[in-house]
């Protein structure tokens, strides 16, 4: 029976992404766009449904309520990093893959909502915003306005 958990533990972590391999084809999807609109699913090599994007000082808690994806790593760790922005994919629900990028590669972090976007909507245009001190920073927005819940008072 243990040997049976393992492989299929092991199939569940393989088919999800490494966090460094998709930060890395990330940072080269955003690199490679120079201001022109770029699909986030041509960052990824696995299916995913809809991803949240977290900014900085988010509370886990909130990241697992809106996601179910736990990303405790210690008793400690109550919000994410500073300069970090966290992006967690799903399918069906159910968080398959996540990265934690820096934000000087790529700063997702204003793009936050309750929702999160589908593959359709996660097309993003990045531009280079001056942080001071001569550097710039790549700054996601999107590329295309997501369509709008339809307004329950017009029924």
């Amino acid at each position: 029976m243990k040997k049976h958990f393992g492989i299929a533990l092991l199939l569940v972590v393989g088919a999800c992404s490494s966090g460094d391999e998709l930060a890395q084809a990330l940072r080269q999807e955003i690199k490679q766009a120079h201001g022109a609109p770029f699909a986030l699913a041509k960052a990824t090599n696995f299916e995913w449904e809809r991803v949240h994007v977290f900014a900085p000082y988010t509370p886990v808690e909130e990241v697992k309520r809106m996601t179910g994806f736990d990303l405790h790593r210690s008793e400690n760790d109550q919000f994410l990093e500073e300069g970090i922005a966290l992006l967690v994919f799903s399918s069906g629900g159910v968080a398959v893959s996540h990265v934690e990028l820096p934000r000087k590669y790529g700063d997702f972090s204003g793009l936050t909502n309750d929702q999160g976007y589908t593959r359709e909507e996660a097309v993003f245009i990045v531009g280079l915003i001056d942080q001071g001190y001569g550097q710039k920073w790549p700054v996601a927005q999107l590329a295309v306005q997501p369509a709008a819940a339809p307004d329950a008072s017009r029924r």
